[in-house]
């Protein structure tokens, strides 16, 4: 375990067999939980499907009351991501398999988690899995229901600007705190810029004006948002290809 950790330069095939080889001979030990946690890292990082559910499952099981979960957790939650960003990402069957083996909230916190990083880092496909089975988990017209409803409206605004606009408008948005209004604003924003875009002809200067009327930290999570939209785009545009 220590030479896999320590040891720059060494092979990762390498690496991997002494990590793999630490969480078969050091069975319910701290090293087996580090060592599992570590494989689902590498093999994130190599588009290792395989070993990274492999990896992640077992750790699950053996360890879905330890004290270090919250690392299991980061793991879990970057590795899913990474492999997303690679273009390589698992399928709702196999993101079911990993996040369902956990407690409903545990497997909450996940989609919430999930829903929100992938939404920041432009990937729509995740953003929209992550919160769609966080809404369908959810009691219609909940506040975890209509979190989930914004983040899923969120992700597909370059998609149907106009779908999107009468879905965030029929949030309520006194269930949100605080970031999650700002996001509800900044969305709402995009999605009438993006009706309005297939329409040219039908923006009038009041529209304009309204749009215009934006304070500046509203202005600057706009951007943000726009950002994240604009990387949407690239990796749906990329998915195509």
């Amino acid at each position: 375990m220590v030479q896999a950790s320590a040891v720059e330069d060494l092979a990762p095939s390498r690496r991997r067999e002494l990590l793999e080889l630490t969480a078969n001979t050091m069975l319910g030990t701290l090293l087996e939980e580090a060592a599992l946690r570590r494989l689902m890292e590498l093999a994130a990082g190599d588009k290792d499907i395989n070993t990274f559910l492999r990896s992640a499952s077992r750790y699950n099981r053996r360890f879905s009351k330890s004290l270090y979960n919250a690392e299991y957790r980061s793991a879990l939650l970057q590795g899913i991501m990474k492999l997303e960003a690679g273009k390589r990402g698992l399928n709702p069957a196999q993101l079911d398999s990993l996040i369902f083996e956990k407690s409903a909230e545990r497997r909450n916190d996940i989609l919430a988690s999930l829903a929100e990083s992938s939404l920041r880092a432009g990937l729509s496909g995740l953003c929209r899995y992550a919160a769609g089975r966080q809404r369908r988990l959810s009691n219609e017209g909940s506040a975890p229901w209509t979190r989930a409803s914004l983040y899923y409206s969120s992700c597909s605004v370059t998609e149907d600007g106009v779908i999107a606009v009468a879905s965030l408008k029929s949030l309520n948005a006194e269930l949100l705190d605080q970031e999650d209004k700002e996001l509800l604003g900044s969305a709402l924003l995009l999605a009438e810029h993006a009706a309005l875009a297939s329409k040219p002809a039908a923006i009038t200067s009041s529209q304009l004006s309204a749009t215009q009327a934006l304070t500046d930290d509203q202005a600057a999570f706009r951007d943000k948002l726009r950002d994240d939209l604009a990387s949407v785009s690239k990796v749906m545009e990329g998915s195509k290809e």
